[in-house]
């Protein structure tokens, strides 16, 4: 048997190979690559950036939000008029203008500071507010109002006082403005709190129960360092808001006897009593 005759075929010529241009094709896919990877790389750069700055201005928002009425309800005894705040990611500070409330005499603006570290470990100083003339007359408890008369008996006409007037039942925010104007209060605490809670404007309540609506129960830990009770407690102050005690900045001898004769006033303790030039006679 005869082995078939095989078409005969021929290879065709492979072009050369050009190095030259195969080593400019490999770096431009390796150029190209590495631009892109450094590209990505920016983008995921700028993003991180971006979202740690948006997180870091919420954390000190909120710091600051919590802190700066959170001072302002815990310390009564002293009128907040400005704050500065900054920190970082975990960290931040709060500044506070304070000066002593009820001081006759006038007392120097001071800086108070609410510092949280970068462990989550908070701060506060506000300075000696329990030798404040407001801080003291709260330490020291409801006089009978006989003796207040007695003592405001021996006061000159030309002597201004400031004062904190409780009330024998809490009252609402309009009745202590129809009787005293817009002064700083005291709330009512809800039944099983003993906490003391302020405001610095009896006109202002809708502020305070914004304020208290706002809070979470991680806020607890945050509102006791400042001196507060838990959200859930400040939140019931705030549904129905009833005021306990009034704090009077200035008033004359007479019309702290006045008060005293009011039957809805406990009593009256002084806070500081001063010399005050604008009562001496024209």
């Amino acid at each position: 048997m005869t082995e078939p005759d095989l078409p005969e075929f021929t290879l065709p010529e492979l072009p050369e190979v050009d190095d030259a241009a195969i080593r400019r094709a490999v770096r431009r896919g390796v150029l190209r690559a590495g631009l892109s990877a450094a590209a990505w790389l920016l983008l995921a750069v700028v993003l991180a950036v971006v979202a740690t700055g948006t997180v870091t201005a919420l954390s000190t928002r909120r710091f600051a939000e919590v802190v700066y009425d959170g001072a302002v309800a815990a310390h009564p005894e002293y009128e907040v008029s400005g704050m500065s705040c900054g920190g970082g990611l975990t960290s931040g500070t709060v500044r506070l203008d304070l000066r002593a409330r009820g001081d006759i005499g006038g007392s120097p603006q001071t800086t108070g500071q609410i510092r949280r570290s970068f462990l989550g470990d908070v701060e506060v100083d506000l300075g000696d507010s329990a030798g404040t003339p407001v801080g003291r007359a709260l330490t020291r408890g409801i006089p009978a109002k006989a003796a207040t008369r007695a003592l405001l008996a021996k006061v000159p006409d030309v002597v201004a006082a400031s004062a904190v007037v409780h009330f024998t039942t809490p009252q609402t925010a309009a009745a202590v403005i129809d009787r005293y104007g817009q002064d700083a209060i005291l709330f009512t605490p809800p039944p099983g709190s003993d906490a003391l809670v302020g405001w610095p404007d009896a006109g202002d309540l809708a502020r305070f129960t914004r304020w208290a609506g706002d809070l979470r129960s991680g806020d607890d830990e945050l509102l006791a360092t400042i001196g507060l009770p838990p959200a859930a407690t400040l939140r019931d102050v705030a549904r129905d808001p009833r005021i306990a005690a009034v704090i009077v900045d200035r008033a004359t001898p007479a019309q702290l006897r006045t008060i005293l004769d009011d039957p809805l006033v406990s009593g009256v303790t002084l806070a500081d009593l001063n010399f005050d030039p604008t009562a001496l006679p024209q």
